[in-house]
């Protein structure tokens, strides 16, 4: 595949999109499985609608667009589900995340730094909550706490989280 192949640029756009569309999908899309589902049918609407992407606009923005459709797709599918985005919202959501894209890149490290700072403890229970999506009293089970200690340790740690980003982002990425 060489430089100038439209596969190669479809590649090479996806790949620098791939993470702020996940992004809005997981956000419109309460399930993380049924977001794995509309984020496959993302991608090949993607790669079917490529040879009308207009290199002059931004990649995301156009990505984001046809994410939009394939969450109202989702949502038709789904419209009796009660954590489902009124129109105006998405769009909103939509909008937000085409400003915010160019940073994303940039909170994800920060992210990442800072998660590795954390205790152990710290860190599995914010992966409990946030990338498995448990509820405290499900932690507080797992973990053998009550769920008000697990509510109280999670603002800790997101507390510390948000400190250290504030201070990684600010410095530019030196060690916080």
């Amino acid at each position: 595949m060489s430089a100038g192949d439209p596969n190669h640029n479809l590649s090479k756009y996806w790949l620098q999109a791939q993470a702020a569309v996940a992004s809005y999908v997981a956000c419109m899309v309460p399930d993380f499985h049924d977001a794995e589902d509309v984020m496959q049918s993302v991608a090949s609407a993607v790669i079917d609608k490529f040879d009308t992407y207009d290199p002059g606009r931004p990649f995301v923005a156009w990505a984001i667009g046809i994410a939009r459709f394939e969450v109202l797709n989702y949502r038709r599918r789904n419209q009796n589900d009660r954590h489902i985005f009124s129109e105006s919202a998405m769009s909103r959501i939509e909008n937000a995340y085409t400003k915010v894209e160019p940073d994303i890149d940039r909170y994800r490290i920060a992210l990442h730094h800072c998660m590795g700072r954390l205790a152990e403890r710290g860190r599995k229970l914010i992966e409990m909550r946030y990338l498995h999506g448990l509820k405290t009293g499900r932690i507080a089970k797992r973990v053998g706490m009550t769920p008000a200690a697990v509510s109280a340790m999670l603002y800790r740690f997101r507390g510390a989280l948000r400190n250290c980003m504030d201070t990684r982002l600010r410095e530019g990425g030196r060690d916080a």
